[in-house]
């Protein structure tokens, strides 16, 4: 087993309660990573992170980095109140509002953890590769994926994510419908989060947790 790998898994849980100031209950599953909040506080409880195999490279090992940066960084930052949780439980302002938090959460954690910029963009270019931004470019792509995967491509670029901007300037409908979304849509939605409002009816998804 390589060393660092090794080394590595035996530090994430105290790595992340001393980097989040909480001691969270951490567990190795899957391929992604996520952060569970408790719907009766509010308050962040577990965090689970991709198994990593013994024999990751450098980049994959810093992605890793990456993923356990992010969600510290929700453990940090991200403030869910109880009727949050209650009324977008799964649902697309759900969806659309861990868009944002997740750019707002990184943009923080890059501030306060210098090094975590080199891991996030390890993590960006295995969560975002290339192919992905084409499908935001076909036309034969359901519109509702297409429109929240534009959306959520705008949202990171507008937070300043230069990389991901490169590539969606690549795909002109795609930055089309960007445009579009950050001019006309993306204002609306973050009045309704704000005012906690869901009256509109959201297609519904099957995640209560927050990555």
């Amino acid at each position: 087993m390589n060393i660092e790998v090794n080394a590595l898994r035996r530090a994430v849980e105290p790595l992340t309660h001393m980097m989040s100031g909480l001691g969270l209950k951490v567990s190795f599953q899957g391929g992604s990573a996520l952060t569970e909040f408790d719907p009766d506080t509010g308050m962040p409880k577990r965090v689970v992170l991709p198994m990593i195999p013994g024999d990751a490279d450098p980049d994959l090992i810093s992605a890793f980095h990456g993923y356990l940066d992010h969600e510290v960084a929700h453990c940090m930052y991200t403030k869910l109140s109880k009727s949050m949780l209650k009324e977008c439980e799964n649902s697309t302002l759900q969806t659309i509002h861990n868009m944002v938090e997740d750019a707002r959460i990184e943009k923080l954690m890059c501030r306060r953890f210098r090094g975590s910029a080199f891991n996030f963009q390890k993590l960006r270019e295995k969560v975002f590769p290339s192919s992905n931004f084409i499908l935001a470019e076909d036309g034969n792509f359901a519109e509702y994926q297409r429109f929240m995967q534009a959306l959520l491509y705008s949202i990171r670029a507008l937070s300043g994510q230069a990389s991901i901007f490169k590539s969606l300037a690549k795909f002109p409908s795609a930055l089309t419908l960007s445009a579009t979304i950050l001019t006309n849509v993306l204002a609306i939605v973050c009045a309704a989060w704000k005012r906690q409002k869901t009256a509109l009816s959201w297609p519904k998804t099957s995640s209560r947790t927050w990555t």
